[in-house]
């Protein structure tokens, strides 16, 4: 135990000083003297009024244990000695600000505040759960810097105040994402939850290095402090984060989509249908039923463009053209790129750049089928096997430093190659015509090609599409990074696991989508084009005139009909010798053998 008798307020500070000055430098040789002699620094400012604004003597040594040294496993190289990913890079720049801790503590009233940098991540992995899709982030490692300030409730006029480094290591992060819908037919998305419940952190302090000497009982006032601070604070400042940036803007997002969707589900065809009879007395109108070229039109689509065995199928055309992979770009149209900007509110805004497109498998079709469905009506339609696109994207994510928030960094851009697959894609449609042949046959050759002309051959009931449909049984999806690096993976494992699992859930939403575009939206356009066409003709011109003589066009008609029974008769002749051939070499061969001849 030790007196310690504090000078009159009236006594010279500079002798203070000196003296505990002096006593720093003779309690030099161990931690308790050296604490004693802070205690009398602290003294001499009570005695001066406050008149010191300094710092205590820097102890020689520190009074607690020296902290063990973090390994960094990627902040400037890989664990191969690879280069730092640019999604490390760009998490190393994050920097996370610790709210205000005002505590008090051993008669000290204690003030804390920092920053957090130099974020890592071993690795992020994605598991479903249920109708949850809980996502793990392991390995976190993370740098504090931490400003307190201390004073007195004995002495209110000593104060002081230092910095902390602390290290956060070994420490995780994990959380649950789930898609809700809105109970509809058929469903759509309309929040996305993430349980603030479920979004914890274990956060582990290895290490906290004060940058001055401190008394005993400060330290263990700030070092408690500090790891509560850290543990209770740094978990829920970035799941807060996540939960507004996911929760918040996209709940917001598809709380807007939603009624937007359901709408445009809802919409019903204005198109009228097709007139039940048309009165036809002198036979005018074309049969489709019974008419050659749509029977010609079938066997054409159904026994050559849809036959995998001919040479001739619209597959064996395609590869003959795009080759084996039937692979189609859509570089040479030099649209890209094409660039579209998202704004995620205070954390900042997401710019997308598509900057390539091609298109693969174009040579997998099933069929394609034309036919007549019943005397006035024509109906297409196909099916893909498979169709995939291969789309370059660049990500730019630019937080937003101007705005209150949290978290502030650097811009991160990211390449991504995007595979999206679709298996047994298939669209239909059918139309309505009824054709006057009677009044098209009055046509010159030339008239058959002016809108004008041929319009009054169907005004009777313009053309008009009856009937469409859809159907798309899968999609696949499929996000890989261009640059290396585990963490790029992750994350692209949690996004493929998230956008599989909506593509899966909601598969009946896209195809009523695609059944609503071509039903509805497609085909009440095209019939409105239609009737606007029809509606506002222009003037059939009359035909140009026909040179032709009479003398020549009656020999050559003779001639045509007298090379054509020639080439029957010759077509006859090499038939039935080519029949007869076999028979008559072996009957020659075998004189003797009346019956083989």
């Amino acid at each position: 135990t030790m007196r310690l008798q504090v000078w009159p307020s009236e006594a010279r500070p500079r002798q203070c000083m000196a003296c505990a000055d002096h006593a720093f430098v003779v309690g030099a040789r161990g931690r308790g003297r050296q604490l004693i002699a802070i205690a009398v620094w602290a003294a001499c400012a009570e005695a001066a009024g406050g008149a010191f604004s300094g710092r205590p003597p820097a102890l020689t040594s520190s009074p607690w244990p020296s902290p063990v040294p973090h390994r960094h496993h990627r902040h400037r190289l890989g664990a191969a000695g690879s280069e730092q990913s640019l999604l490390e890079h760009w998490l190393s720049t994050l920097k996370f600000t610790i709210p205000d801790e005002k505590v008090q503590k051993f008669g000290f009233d204690i003030e804390i505040q920092g920053v957090c940098s130099d974020m890592e991540l071993d690795a992020i992995n994605t598991t479903k759960v249920g109708d949850k899709v809980e996502i793990v982030a392991s390995g976190l490692a993370i740098r504090c810097t931490i400003e307190w300030s201390a004073k007195g409730d004995l002495l209110p006029t000593f104060g002081t105040h230092g910095t902390v480094a602390a290290q956060v290591s070994h420490s995780s992060l994990s959380g649950s994402l789930a898609l809700h819908s809105d109970g509809g037919s058929p469903p759509l998305p309309i929040r996305i939850a993430s349980d603030r419940s479920d979004c914890h952190g274990e956060i582990v302090v290895t290490s906290l290095t004060f940058s001055d000497g401190i008394l005993s009982i400060l330290w263990n006032a700030l070092k408690g402090e500090i790891e509560k601070l850290l543990t209770d604070e740094l978990a829920p400042i970035i799941c807060d984060n996540v939960d507004q940036l996911i929760t918040q803007h996209g709940t917001a997002h598809l709380q807007t989509i939603n009624p937007q969707i359901r709408s445009y589900l809802g919409k019903h065809s204005v198109s009228p249908p097709p007139p039940a009879y048309l009165p036809d007395p002198g036979g005018d109108y074309a049969d489709f039923s019974r008419n050659p070229m749509p029977k010609f039109l079938s066997d054409l689509f159904r026994n050559v463009l849809s036959n995998s065995s001919s040479p001739n199928s619209l597959n064996s055309l395609i590869t003959r053209f795009l080759g084996p992979d039937g692979n189609l770009s859509l570089d040479d149209l030099h649209i890209f790129p094409i660039s579209q900007e998202i704004d995620i509110g205070t954390l900042g805004t997401v710019k997308a750049t598509l900057l390539a497109l091609s298109f693969g498998d174009l040579n997998k079709w099933s069929f394609v089928d034309f036919a007549a469905v019943n005397s006035k009506q024509l109906a297409i339609g196909f099916l893909l096997d498979k169709v995939s696109a291969d789309v370059s994207i660049k990500l730019l994510v630019e937080p937003d430093d101007k705005h209150p928030s949290p978290i502030h960094g650097d811009d991160l851009m990211e390449s991504f190659e995007l595979k999206v697959q679709l298996n047994g894609l298939g669209a239909s449609t059918s139309l309505f015509a009824a054709i006057n042949t009677t009044y098209l046959q009055a046509l010159a050759v030339d008239q058959l090609l002016h809108l004008g002309c041929v319009a009054p051959g169907l005004a009777s009931a313009p053309p008009m599409g009856t009937a469409a449909g859809f159907n798309l049984t899968l999609v696949q999806f499929q996000l890989s990074p261009l640059q290396s690096g585990g963490l790029e993976q992750g994350v692209d494992q949690m996004i493929n696991q998230v956008v599989g699992d909506v593509l899966r859930d909601y598969a009946l939403a896209i195809q009523s989508l695609g059944n609503q575009c071509l039903s509805v939206i497609a085909r009440d356009a095209m019939n409105v084009h239609l009737k606007t066409a029809f509606a506002s003709l222009p003037k059939c011109p009359h035909p140009a005139p026909t040179y032709a003589s009479e003398f020549i066009a009656d020999r050559g008609l003779y001639t045509g009909v007298l090379l054509g029974s020639v080439s029957i008769a010759l077509l006859l002749l090499s038939t039935c010798y080519s029949s007869l051939s076999p028979a008559l070499k072996k009957g020659m061969r075998r004189r003797r053998d009346a019956r083989t001849l």
